[in-house]
């Protein structure tokens, strides 16, 4: 796949890849932290389907980095600004994996119907998901490892801008990379998601109607989880993540929910077929409605 870039209104330049032809175009976004590598699995067999396009977040891979703060309204801004730009023709049907949910759900949200064909969640991210399993799990932070606060964050960026460190430094450690605008990107994007993002989600919500709608949740609760999990804490994840996704499930008068064995988070590296299938689905629905007089 060749490397290609676009200029955004603003100046910025994003880098993209699209591959294959046809309608609708499906467009990925990847988690927290991620990569359009994460897609390497999938991108390529949907784009045998249809046109498939992704693009690195501001500051992810080769893209400019965008203003700060990331939160969901300015990451579906570039999604929106990403397909003017690069000429995407729609109608889209969004991918998204974990915290990627929230944008691909607020650009559904901003988008009259019809511009947003279907959409498929892969293990995604809830509203408030923080809170919602720290009222079972009280010391989910802890267990989590969870030491970067807002001052800690701060002096991440501070600290990758004023020298130019080793990723295996404590502070590259620490801050989870070595790039200052990819980690003030990310950490922007996490820290936004609980309160500030997910009060921009609520605030737009609609329902999609009929649109077709697949949400994908991991079987595995192992996979991943921290050595300290007892049984009870993975039992209460488990609970709360299973009924998030049946709450987006139900943005869809035809979603549908669906658990797959023997994956973790990722599931589109753990089990990349079940993806390909849910987003061939989609588009095949996507393709019936659109031919429907």
């Amino acid at each position: 796949m060749t490397e290609t870039f676009v200029k955004l209104p603003d100046g910025r330049w994003i880098q993209f890849q699209c591959l294959g032809a046809g309608s609708p175009t499906v467009i990925f976004d990847y988690g927290a932290g991620g990569a359009m590598a994460s897609w390497k699995d999938v991108f390529e067999p949907i784009s045998q389907t249809t046109r498939a396009c992704m693009a690195e977040r501001a500051a992810r891979g080769l893209s400019d980095p965008g203003p700060i703060p990331r939160d969901v309204n300015a990451a579906a801004a570039d999604i929106d600004a990403f397909v003017h730009a690069a000429r995407i023709e729609g109608p889209l049907v969004l991918v998204g994996h974990s915290m990627a949910s929230y944008h691909v759900r607020q650009y559904a949200n901003l988008h009259k119907d019809g511009e947003v064909a279907g959409m498929v969640l892969v293990d995604p991210s809830g509203d408030g998901q923080t809170a919602r399993f720290t009222e079972f799990i009280p010391n989910l932070a802890e267990l989590l490892g969870d030491n970067v606060d807002d001052e800690v964050a701060a002096g991440c960026v501070k600290a990758l801008h004023e020298k130019l460190l080793k990723r295996d430094e404590p502070v590259a450690k620490t801050c989870g990379g070595n790039d200052p605008d990819r980690v003030e990107a990310t950490l922007s994007e996490v820290a936004s998601m609980e309160v500030v993002s997910t009060n921009q989600i609520k605030a737009a919500a609609r329902s999609y109607g009929d649109m077709p709608l697949i949400v994908l949740t991991r079987g595995d609760y192992k996979k991943g989880m921290p050595a300290a999990f007892t049984a009870e804490n993975t039992a209460a994840m488990e609970r709360v993540w299973t009924a998030m996704h049946i709450e987006m499930t139900a943005l869809s008068t035809i979603g549908e929910h669906r658990v797959v064995d023997g994956a973790g988070h990722s599931i589109q590296r753990d089990q990349p077929q079940a993806v390909i299938d849910a987003v061939n689905e989609v588009i095949t629905k996507a393709r019936e409605r659109a031919a429907k007089p």
